[in-house]
């Protein structure tokens, strides 16, 4: 029967061993910056507003909004205004989609800024504009 100093050695070495397995996935994980984390974006009415997580992956440069719908008036196009900053150079993109505007529709879009070089970006203006055929363009998304 092995000691007890024998055993906690083992179980250190089989730690050990562990975390030098799980290390370098972890390491190699994709950076990314969430813009917002499981909150409201709104536009300035607060008319439509979409509670989620919008995050930009630097390394793909994919931006994606998952959420919901938390109210809106009806169908109609949002629209994200980004700023980003890159060696004091300012630089702007948009993303725009539609939704139908039914409440806890949800929202799965990804789209990548017209800028590469911009690594951070932050949320300037959201803005909503009614327009029933973007309900039809929200259903072939």
């Amino acid at each position: 029967m092995p000691t007890l100093a024998a055993r906690y050695a083992r179980f250190l070495l089989a730690m050990i061993v562990t975390a030098m397995t799980l290390l370098p996935g972890i390491c190699a994980a994709t950076p990314s910056d969430f813009l917002v984390r499981n909150d409201d974006i709104c536009d300035s009415q607060r008319n439509m507003c979409i509670r989620g997580t919008l995050v930009y992956q630097p390394d793909s440069r994919i931006m994606s909004l998952y959420g919901r719908v938390t109210g809106s008036p009806g169908p109609g196009w949002v629209k994200i205004l980004f700023r980003g900053n890159w060696r004091g150079n300012l630089a702007s993109s948009i993303m725009e989609f539609p939704i139908r505007g039914v409440y806890s529709e949800i929202v799965d879009f990804r789209y990548i800024p017209d800028n590469p070089a911009v690594r951070h970006w932050r949320i300037l203006s959201v803005s909503f504009e009614p327009d029933e055929a973007a309900a039809e363009a929200a259903r072939n998304r």
